[in-house]
């Protein structure tokens, strides 16, 4: 109980992000990084970049919801979608989404960078990387040594849509419509 209260007053000492980074600093100084509280604050920091990405797309597209990459990823899991382009899509639109998707307006800046990825041959991703440069010299030296990689695109400046497996053209809920975007996801619109 003591120890608990020890870390109580420990977090509540650092309130602001400065605060977070600066003591973080310290404990990575002592050669301390993997300790509970180094991986505390680090998501304490997190945390606060976070808010600051939804406050930001909160105010600049009202009408669109923000999730962070990974609460996105939960509801897709949880409703058995799947993620595609939105190209692939097979089922009946509503009216109103359909009107949302064709208004859709997210500033260009505001998209994901394309990422390019190299998997080995158990299909693990071993690099990820926005700079093609890189990714041409490393897959230079990759080829040579003759061991089997995939080398994959993504591309995020088009709309996107997580559906049931049976309204897309690649192998349940309702679809949402949505668009990758730096720090998480925009939903434009979902069937409702």
């Amino acid at each position: 109980m003591e120890t608990a209260l020890k870390r109580i007053a420990l977090y509540s000492a650092a309130v602001t992000r400065e605060d977070c980074e600066n003591r973080l600093q310290r404990i990575r100084d002592k050669g301390l990084s993997n300790c509970q509280n180094a991986k505390d604050l680090q998501w304490k920091i997190e945390s606060f970049d976070y808010a600051e990405i939804q406050t930001r797309y909160n105010e600049k597209y009202p009408k669109y919801l923000f999730f962070h990459q990974g609460e996105f990823d939960e509801i897709v899991k949880r409703n058995h979608l799947i993620v595609s382009t939105i190209d692939n899509f097979t089922g009946f639109i509503p009216e109103h989404c359909l009107e949302d998707i064709l208004n859709e307006n997210v500033d260009e800046d505001d998209h994901r960078p394309v990422k390019y990825i190299i998997k080995n041959d158990q299909n693990r991703i071993i690099l990820e990387t926005e700079d093609i440069g890189y990714l041409q010299v490393l897959r230079t030296d990759l080829i040579k040594t003759k061991k089997i990689y995939c080398f994959e695109r993504q591309d995020y400046h088009q709309l996107y849509i997580a559906a049931p497996a049976e309204d897309l053209r690649i192998p349940a809920s309702d679809p949402i419509v949505f668009r990758y975007v730096k720090g998480g996801i925009l939903v434009i619109t979902f069937w409702r």
